[in-house]
């Protein structure tokens, strides 16, 4: 480190003075480098006001000017950086002081300081004043009496080789332990739940947990075996008992489960009446199995649906014994109750019973095959019999009708035979040419019918192979038929349709375009002006002008601007002259004709 010294007789003042100087305060930074931002004086807040003062912020010591009016908290004091620029010897300003600043805001700017490139830092300010020096310098480096935090954060491991006495309230973050030799107890809290754990020498850990989002709950090792909550008591494992008293009415003893809540013969065992999940109710199933895994009855809560494998054996001595209850009086329009046979996918195969829902008829419905319906004797079915919904009395002649019938019908003598019926009757399959005897009978057959002769179709409507001069018989039918669809005669003049490119973009230009409409040739936008060369190539389906075409740019209106020209047969567009009006964007507007 240089010390400044002067002598007797005029010493001169070096850059390496300044730099010294600058050094010195460099030093002092390096003091705090491992420090947080933190306040070195003065800035101590007094209601609605801060005082001025000095600060550590960003490795650099800034001084802040203090602040008065502060409505609201928290505030931050944050980095503001600059340059300053002064006169150098050549005439010229440049930058002469880099200012390491303050602000205070009641934000942080998101945007980056353009001396330090980043996002600026801070030191956040409350009601209280914000981290002072003893706290981040003195309390980083050794324990202090009065932090003026009102606390301290110690990051090594303290041993104290004496008793240690507290006063106050022993406040642990992590773990406190307690061990001899190999056995170890400890009590930890992680913000969300408490666990005690003991280990004896190498054995289990047993661990006692207060969990709040969870209750009290007992661990082997890593295994929970059981959990004491809102919901009550839920265990891994099994619980021991000889009998136990559920709900204050039910008993569980040995392998009985019984109701014993109430004298008299109304006591009840109910099995999932009632599904709750939190405050919801929810359906409920139910299962009853044969003791190697397989469900015996099965009854689906939503449904209402019960399932039995087995064979089921009614041994009741009422003649009722099966009895299909319908959800409808015998006065509702239906019934709704059947039986329905399922193969093992759960498909419908047939059904008997109550099956439509807008009528009370009883079916016996086979999807597979027919129905048989066997007796010993006969079969008696009435009052009546229906074949596809028709009564067969209806479908089929009685004995009775048709002996009656038998007795009406016609006698050979009274009828005609075929040869006289066919002298008589006109055949549907002979046409209309079996009652045409003779020419006049043709006719009066056309009249009677509506229908017109051959002569009358050809002299009264046009052909096709004479395509419309059976009707253009003059120059006035003529002229009225083109005008009926839209036609012109063969002497009248007419334009041809101009052709039109449409506007196209010129390849690498900065946003020009071109159109051709028949042999005029419109380019309109804008053009990057270069010194020389080519600036644009026409593209292709647009015609070169005939003649030489040029454009000028004179923005100063002297002589000697930025021209340009497309030669005659040419496509491209070359530079003339620049004038000093290169590397710009202009407008450009250019029309000649091919």
């Amino acid at each position: 480190m240089k010390h400044f010294s002067a002598q007797t007789g005029g010493r001169f003042t070096y850059v390496d003075d300044v730099m010294n100087l600058q050094e010195l305060a460099l030093a002092f930074n390096a003091i705090f480098t491992e420090c947080d931002n933190f306040v070195i004086s003065g800035c101590r807040v007094s209601g609605q006001n801060i005082s001025s003062g000095y600060v550590y912020l960003n490795k650099e010591i800034r001084y802040f000017q203090g602040a008065s009016g502060v409505s609201s908290w928290p505030r931050y004091l944050y980095e503001s950086n600059s340059l300053e620029n002064v006169a150098y010897a050549s005439g010229t300003d440049k930058v002469g002081r880099t200012v390491y600043g303050c602000t205070l805001g009641s934000s942080v700017p998101t945007s980056l300081d353009p001396i330090t490139g980043a996002v600026p830092t801070y030191i956040k300010f409350t009601a209280a004043g914000a981290l002072q020096m003893k706290d981040a310098l003195f309390g980083k480096y050794a324990l202090i009496l009065d932090p003026a935090s009102g606390n301290q954060l110690v990051k090594g491991t303290v041993q104290f080789q004496n008793a240690v006495n507290i006063a106050g309230i022993l406040s642990l973050n992590n773990t406190f332990k307690l061990t001899s030799g190999e056995s170890v107890c400890q009590m930890s809290w992680d913000g969300e739940k408490m666990t005690i754990q003991s280990r004896v020498g190498t054995g289990v850990i047993y661990k006692f947990v207060i969990d709040n989002a969870g209750g009290y709950k007992l661990y082997s090792g890593s295994t929970l075996l059981c959990t004491i909550g809102n919901d009550g008591i839920s265990t891994a494992k099994s619980i021991a008992s000889t009998a136990g008293l559920i709900g204050g009415n039910i008993i569980t003893a040995e392998s009985a489960i019984y109701n014993n809540g109430t004298s008299g013969d109304r006591g009840a065992l109910n099995i999932n009446m009632v599904g709750y999940n939190g405050s919801t109710i929810n359906y409920r199933d139910t299962y009853i199995g044969n003791g190697k895994g397989a469900a015996i009855i099965s009854i689906i809560g939503s449904t209402s649906k019960v399932d039995i494998a087995g064979v089921m054996t009614l041994a009741s001595a009422d003649v009722n014994g099966f009895i299909i209850k319908s959800a409808y009086a015998k006065t509702s329009p239906s019934m709704l109750k059947a039986i329905s046979f399922r193969d093992v996918n759960d498909e419908s195969v047939a059904s008997i019973g109550f099956i439509s829902s807008d009528s009370k008829l009883f079916s016996i419905n086979n999807v597979l095959a027919n129905v048989e319906i066997t007796g010993t004797n006969f079969v008696n079915i009435g009052p009546a019999i229906k074949e596809n919904g028709q009564l067969l009395s209806s479908k089929y002649v009685l004995v009775s009708n048709n002996n009656e019938a038998m007795a009406l019908k016609a006698n050979l003598s009274v009828v005609y035979t075929r040869t006289q019926a066919d002298a008589r009757y006109g055949k549907i399959t002979g046409g209309l040419s079996q009652f045409i005897t003779g020419a006049n009978t043709a006719a009066v057959l056309r009249t009677q019918i509506g229908a017109m002769s051959n002569n009358d179709v050809t002299s009264l409507c046009p052909t096709l192979n004479n395509l419309l001069a059976d009707m253009a018989t003059t120059e006035a039918k003529k002229a009225a038929i083109r005008k009926n669809i839209g036609a012109a005669a063969a002497s009248d003049s007419y334009e041809p349709i101009i052709a039109d490119t449409g506007w196209k973009y010129i390849s690498g230009t900065v946003g020009l375009y071109v159109r051709q409409i028949g042999k005029v040739v419109c380019i309109q936008g804008q053009v990057a002006t270069v010194h020389s060369g080519t600036v644009f190539t026409l593209p292709n389906g647009i015609d070169a002008p005939r003649y030489t075409v040029s454009f000028c740019f004179d923005p100063r209106g002297v002589f000697g601007a930025w021209s340009a020209k497309i030669a005659g047969g040419s496509k491209q567009c070359t530079v003339v002259n620049c004038g000093g009006e290169c590397d710009r964007t202009i407008p450009f507007s250019l029309t000649y004709m091919t």
